[in-house]
């Protein structure tokens, strides 16, 4: 009778240790898309990721920069089997100052979403 209790309080313990880990729940897809700081005449990257996303999904993305002197289209190219895509865009000698919106469009299997982010056009640097 002493085993047959000493089992039954292990088997608990045991599926209180590892039973809750087999049974959470996997987190939700969420869409991410960055830019960065670049320099005037320099060339501004964006990137885009689907997180906790199944790679066998289509995947794609594209992105549409709010210059100050019109709005630049990017295409942006998918990193192997990966869910993350980058892409560049020139930035001109003359172009203004200060942050740009960004608006990139992540398709991900049957969904379009729209991630706004910016970047930050900066003086080039003087090399000294």
């Amino acid at each position: 009778m002493k085993r047959l209790g000493t089992l039954a309080i292990v088997s608990l313990a045991f599926v209180a240790l590892f039973g809750s880990t087999a049974l959470a729940a996997t987190p939700a897809t969420s869409f991410v898309a960055r830019a960065n700081h670049a320099e005037q005449g320099g060339s501004l990257q964006i990137n885009a990721r689907v997180l906790h996303g199944d790679r066998s999904s289509a995947f794609g993305a594209s992105a549409v920069v709010h210059f100050a002197s019109g709005d630049v289209a990017v295409t942006m190219t998918r990193n192997g089997r990966s869910l993350t895509a980058r892409g560049r865009v020139a930035v001109a000698a003359d172009a203004a100052l200060g942050p740009v919106a960004v608006d990139v469009t992540i398709t991900y299997g049957a969904t379009t979403q729209v991630v706004t982010t910016q970047g930050m056009i900066e003086l080039p640097d003087s090399g000294d």
